[in-house]
């Protein structure tokens, strides 16, 4: 055959690795349908080649692995999913060798999925003396780097004592307004009992004093009656004087009242009398 000259990349003998694994004795049970080429003549499926149009096995596969005919891990995965899907397209779905298929691509694209990445980029020789001397470069801006950071650290630290101040003072004064709340709240539920005690005395002292004042207005009420029945008394004594006097002066206050009612009564006649 071909000399194995060229070298296979990281990923092509990983997948390489992954070949041997699926003609392995381990998954030999639902493998074996796939590591010759399907002999469409000797199986009697005489319309094979008119459905698949590019064939695919293992063994094919294998030998395009050896001759180095596979540059990527692309190419690789591409002819093993071929091979599947070959199997897929001309057997129907509740085939045997369909159930084998899908349980042999598990096992494929399980490994595949976890296949690592080429360490190093697939560049020319030219290139190889660049990255030496970028990290060269890249060192030397690290350290100006961290030259200036060590600096703009001095810097942030006499800013962080200012701002850690200012900060303090902010928090001090939270706290304090924090602490003045709680102290409300605190209070609140104590006091808020007081007022209730408080409205209660006042409503007794309303209500007694409305009965005193009740009782005042019954005193006053009492000594105005009683000062008006001296009243009335003194008055009626007074009556009584009157009445005695207007007695003992008997018949004159009666001529006179007499006389007085028929000079009221008869003005006018008086008037008319002539002159002595």
């Amino acid at each position: 055959g071909v000399p194995k000259k060229v070298k296979l990349t990281e990923q092509l003998k990983y997948c390489n690795g992954i070949l041997k694994e699926l003609l392995s004795k381990k998954h030999a049970a639902y493998a074996w349908p796939f590591y010759k080429p399907v002999d469409a003549v000797a199986l009697g499926l005489h319309d094979y080649h008119e459905i698949i149009k590019f064939p695919m096995d293992l063994s094919t596969i294998k030998k395009k692995m050896e001759n180095r005919e596979y540059h990527h891990a692309q190419e690789f995965a591409g002819h093993i999913r071929l091979m599947f899907s070959n199997c897929y397209k001309y057997n129907p779905p509740d085939h045997d060798v369909v159930a084998m298929a899908r349980k042999l691509q598990d096992v494929f694209e399980f490994r595949y999925a976890k296949m690592p990445d080429e360490p190093v980029d697939l560049n020319p020789p030219s290139f190889s003396s660049p990255p030496s001397m970028l990290a060269a470069e890249s060192s030397s801006e690290s350290s100006s780097d961290s030259s200036s950071e060590s600096s703009s650290e001095s810097e942030s630290s006499e800013d962080s004592e200012e701002e850690r101040a200012n900060r303090l003072a902010e928090l001090q004064e939270q706290l304090r307004a924090v602490h003045e709340q709680l102290a409300a709240l605190s209070q609140g539920p104590i006091t808020k009992p007081k007022k209730k005690k408080e409205k209660r005395e006042k409503k007794k002292k309303k209500k007694s004093d409305k009965r005193k004042g009740k009782g005042g207005e019954d005193e006053d009420k009492s000594t105005k009656q009683a000062k008006s029945k001296q009243s009335q008394s003194k008055k009626s004594k007074k009556a009584s004087g009157a009445l005695g006097a207007a007695s003992s002066s008997g018949t004159s206050n009666t001529a006179t009242s007499s006389s007085s009612k028929n000079s009221k009564k008869a003005p006018k006649p008086q008037l008319a009398l002539p002159p002595p």
